[in-house]
C-alpha cells in the first residue's frame, strides 16, 4: 500500500505545480506591464519637462526682447535726406549719416527678380519654407562649433535682418549662444507676424553693401549710378555677394568682385535658377562701375552746404540725417550753371590780359522775395 500512496502524493504535487504556473505567468506579465508603464511615465515626464523647460526659456528670452513690430518703425525712420533745386529734378546734395551711411528705401516689386534669386540662393536657400531660421544650417554650424570651439553663423535672412535692426549694436559683434538664441526666437516671432515678401523687402533695405551703402537701392547708386529697379542681371550677380564679402566689391577690389560674380552665377546654375549658357552670357557682359571720385559729388556746393547748415541750425540731427527729407530749394540750377560759365569766361579773359584774377563771385537774388537763384 505504501508505494501506491507515494504515487498519489507525487501526482497531487504535480497538479499543484501545474495549477500554480498560470499564476506565476500572470504575476510576470503584471510586473512587466508595471515596469513598462513606469518607464513610459518617466520618458513622458522627461519629454514634458523638456517642453516646459524649453517653453520657459523661450518665454524668458521673448520677454526681454524688443517688439518685432519695431522693424516697421525703423524702416520709416531711416532714410537719406536729399536737397533739390527749385524744379525738384536736379539733386544737389544727399545728406547721409556718417555713422550709418547712405540709404533710400525701395519696395520689393522694384527690386529685379534676378537680384532676389541671387541673394536668396547665396544667403538662405530655404527662406520661403523655413520658420525664420534654417534648422539644417543651425545644426551644421553647431556641429562645426563643437569641433572647432568657435561659434559660427548659420544665420538665415530673417536672423540677419534682426541682427541689423533689433539687436543692440554692442551685442552684434559678440559671438555668443545667447545672441543666437535671441535671433532664433525673434526670427520665429517675426515670421509668425509678417509675410515672407515683407521680411525680404526689409532685408534688402537694411543690408550693408559697404562703402556707406545701406540697402540695395543705395548700393545700386554707389556702384553703378542707377536705381535698383534698373540693375542688370550682371550687376545683381555682382552685388549679391557683397554682404558676405564686403571688401570684395567693384570699387575696392574689381577683380575679386568679378570672381565672386562668377561664383554667384554658378551657384544659381547648381540650384536650377539659370542655365550654364545663361551664366556664361551674363558673366561676359561689361559692367560699368561708377568712378570713386563721382561718389560724393555736390552740385552748386556753396549753396548746398549753406542749405545743410540751415537745416542743422533749425532741426534735430536725427530728423536731418535719418528722416528721408526731400528739401526743395530756390536755386535755379540751369541759371546757376550759366552764371558760373560767364564768370569763368571773364576770369579767363582777365588772366589773358595780364590781370591777377583767379576767383569770381556771382549772387542772383529775387529782390521782392529774397530768393537765392
Amino acid at each position: 500500500m505504501q508505494p501506491n500512496r507515494k504515487v498519489m502524493i507525487t501526482r497531487r504535487r504535480r497538479r499543484r505545480t501545474i495549477e500554480q504556473k498560470p499564476k506565476i505567468h500572470l504575476y510576470l506579465i503584471n510586473f512587466v506591464l508595471v515596469v513598462v508603464g513606469l518607464l513610459v511615465a518617466v520618458v513622458f515626464g522627461i519629454i514634458m519637462s523638456g517642453f516646459i523647460s524649453a517653453y520657459t526659456v523661450y518665454e524668458s528670452f521673448a520677454q526681454q526682447l524688443p517688439d518685432p513690430t519695431a522693424i516697421e518703425t525703423e524702416q520709416e525712420d531711416f532714410e537719406t535726406t536729399k536737397i533739390y533745386d527749385r524744379t525738384g529734378q536736379v539733386l544737389l546734395y544727399e545728406l547721409f549719416d556718417p555713422f550709418r551711411g547712405d540709404r533710400s528705401y525701395v519696395p520689393l516689386e522694384d527690386i529685379p527678380e534676378f537680384c532676389r534669386e541671387a541673394t536668396i540662393i547665396l544667403e538662405d536657400k530655404s527662406f520661403y519654407q523655413n520658420p525664420g531660421f534654417d534648422p539644417e544650417g543651425i545644426g551644421r554650424a553647431f556641429y562645426q562649433n563643437l569641433r572647432g570651439g568657435q561659434i559660427q553663423g548659420g544665420s538665415s535672412i530673417t536672423q540677419q535682418l534682426i541682427k541689423n535692426i533689433l539687436i543692440d549694436e554692442d551685442e552684434r559683434t559678440q559671438l555668443s549662444y545667447t545672441r543666437k538664441i535671441k535671433e532664433i526666437i525673434l526670427a520665429i516671432e517675426i515670421t509668425r507676424r509678417f509675410d515672407k515678401d515683407q521680411i525680404l523687402e526689409w532685408y534688402f533695405n537694411t543690408n550693408s553693401y559697404f562703402n556707406l551703402a545701406y540697402g540695395i537701392n543705395a548700393a545700386a547708386q554707389v556702384y553703378f549710378d542707377k536705381p535698383a529697379s534698373a540693375l542688370t542681371d550682371a550687376e545683381c550677380a555682382m552685388l549679391a555677394p557683397i554682404p558676405q564679402f564686403p571688401f570684395l566689391n567693384p570699387i575696392n577690389s574689381p577683380d575679386e568682385a568679378k570672381y565672386r560674380q562668377w561664383i554667384t552665377l554658378n551657384r544659381m546654375v547648381d540650384e536650377g535658377a539659370i542655365s550654364q549658357t545663361e551664366a556664361e552670357a551674363i558673366f561676359a557682359e561689361d559692367v560699368k562701375v561708377k568712378e570713386v571720385e563721382e561718389r560724393f559729388d555736390i552740385l552748386a556746393p556753396h549753396f548746398a552746404v549753406y542749405v545743410r547748415e540751415e537745416l542743422e541750425r533749425k532741426y534735430d540731427p536725427e530728423l536731418i540725417y535719418r528722416g528721408g527729407l526731400k528739401v526743395y530749394t530756390t536755386l535755379d540750377y540751369d541759371l546757376n550753371q550759366k552764371a558760373q560759365q560767364i564768370a569763368s569766361d571773364q576770369i579767363k579773359e582777365l588772366l589773358e590780359n595780364g590781370n591777377n584774377a583767379s576767383n569770381a563771385c556771382v549772387v542772383s537774388i529775387v529782390p521782392k522775395t529774397g530768393e537765392i537763384l
